[in-house]
């Protein structure tokens, strides 16, 4: 995975984290939906920690990574 390749699955993971955050807060807890959207942002985690676990990530990367990490972590806990 290229630098470029990894600064673009980045953003759209971003993309993707606020979409979700959007659309939970677009329901009521515990509905179908939100468990869809949690299901969602549990693959992203996975990703995240597929991509933070590369040899080749940079700095930036790695902290942008973790970043995003932890932003996930805290909306799948305030929905739990």
């Amino acid at each position: 995975m290229t630098t470029t390749d990894l600064n673009d699955a980045l953003n759209l993971i971003k993309i993707r984290i606020r979409f979700f955050e959007w659309r939970l807060s677009m329901f009521e807890t515990n509905s179908e939906e939100v468990n869809n959207c949690v299901d969602s942002l549990i693959e992203i985690l996975r990703e995240l920690t597929c991509i933070s676990n590369l040899d080749t990530i940079s700095n930036k990367d790695k902290i942008t990574t973790t970043d995003y990490l932890h932003i996930v972590r805290n909306i799948i806990d305030n929905e739990e």
